[in-house]
């Protein structure tokens, strides 16, 4: 799934439940990563957030299995529980970023990069 350039906010529930999905390219146009926005994508196993973002809502990408997700230095907000019920995340981040501040908060295994 490749999301337009152009959008700047992907709304609660937008890809919610979708099983078989596998991959998705956001740009950096998105400010929002909307609750629930990818919640119960069980097949989602990387994702790159772009530059620009600023939040990741409640539960974005909750029940999520086996995500590497790579958050940016421009992320201002990450929800509580923005990966609730998820299990073998890993976020990988700047040093001293809310990435790396999220990860130990929620004990997730993060990974400097």
């Amino acid at each position: 799934m490749v999301i337009p350039k152009g959008v700047t906010k992907i709304k609660e529930g937008t890809f919610s439940t979708c099983i078989a999905l596998e991959y998705v390219e956001i740009p950096g146009t998105v400010r929002t990563i909307g609750e629930c926005a990818f919640s119960e994508c069980r097949s989602l196993k990387t994702v790159v957030i772009p530059e620009g973002v600023k939040n990741i809502e409640e539960e974005a990408f909750g029940f999520c299995e086996d995500l590497v997700i790579t958050i940016p230095d421009s992320i201002e907000w990450i929800y509580p529980f923005a990966f609730k019920h998820s299990e073998n995340i890993t976020i990988k981040g700047s040093s001293g970023s809310k990435a790396e501040e999220y990860a130990k908060d929620y004990d997730i295994i993060f990974v400097e990069i």
